[in-house]
């Protein structure tokens, strides 16, 4: 990554305080390299920071309220970040949702430049 241990430590607390905030167009926005590459088991995988941001911005638009966001494990070493997600929220076309996913961040001198999301089914 280019940084020490615990510089790295202060951006994933960084970007991970802005989600947690439901501020994560923003927490995105700062931290995608431009070059970042998006994996999704359901969603394929998307190329460049415009492209997921723009996906990222359509996902907050879908969103009336989230009821609970909750990292549930995270481990985090060298230029690698994995953490465990349970979200809750109440979506404009599905109403209220549960997701739980698992994704995994490769960084490079402070920014994500790889994201790859593991999805567990979406429980009403």
């Amino acid at each position: 990554m280019g940084k020490s241990k615990e510089e790295f430590e202060l951006v994933f607390y960084d970007f991970y305080s802005l989600i947690l905030s439901n501020k994560f167009v923003e927490a995105f926005d700062k931290y995608y390299d431009e070059t970042i590459l998006v994996i999704d088991q359901r969603h394929g995988i998307v190329k460049g920071k415009d492209k997921n941001l723009k996906n990222r911005r359509r996902l907050r638009d879908s969103i009336i309220e989230v009821k609970n966001i909750e990292v549930r494990s995270a481990a985090l070493d060298n230029d690698v970040s994995i953490v465990e997600w349970d979200i809750n929220a109440e979506m404009k076309r599905i109403g209220l949702r549960s997701f739980n996913f698992v994704v995994i961040h490769n960084w490079k001198d402070g920014k994500i430049v790889k994201e790859k999301y593991f999805n567990a089914p979406s429980v009403a």
